[in-house]
């Protein structure tokens, strides 16, 4: 299970210095923190970084205690970015090092984003010139062992 979008906010305001031992948050400050924890996420998606984060169709549907669907190497980027984006909100200038590990969170959410995992197919595509349509992969490569006859050579057929 991932973080909740709650958890995530709690550390932004958490590395933003602004932590909920030095004060209580609110409900608007939450939902306000929300709002921009989910505009991130559409930026990020928008640039082909796409997560399974469930976005609010509208600025006051999201719930805070929803889970965020990011996997965990994504969630140091999220609250991340949002610590550095919740500091002028409350008169502060992000720390140097928090904008630096942002950077390079967000950096290495770009770097799995642009190469694409590696696969591998079960069966060759038959493509356009296949003329039977009940078969539309190609049989696959026989992966039998080579069988070597007792006196050390191939053995072709059986």
């Amino acid at each position: 299970m991932s973080w909740t979008k709650r958890q995530i906010i709690n550390q932004a305001f958490e590395d933003a210095g602004l932590a909920s031992f030095v004060f209580d948050l609110t409900a608007d400050q939450i939902q306000s923190a929300l709002r921009r924890l989910d505009s991130i996420m559409a930026t990020w998606n928008a640039k082909g970084i796409s997560f399974p984060y469930p976005i609010a169709s509208s600025g006051s549907g999201s719930d805070p205690d929803q889970d965020s669907g990011l996997p965990d190497y994504a969630i140091p980027a999220a609250y991340m970015a949002l610590a550095v984006q919740l500091c002028p909100s409350f008169g502060k200038v992000p720390a140097v090092e928090l904008k630096v590990a942002a950077k390079q969170a967000y950096d290495a959410l770009l770097s799995i984003a642009c190469m694409p995992r590696e696969m591998q197919i079960g069966a060759m595509p038959a493509g356009f010139g296949n003329k039977s349509p009940d078969v539309p992969f190609l049989n696959p490569a026989d992966t039998s062992p080579v069988q070597i006859g007792g006196n050390g050579n191939l053995v072709f057929g059986d």
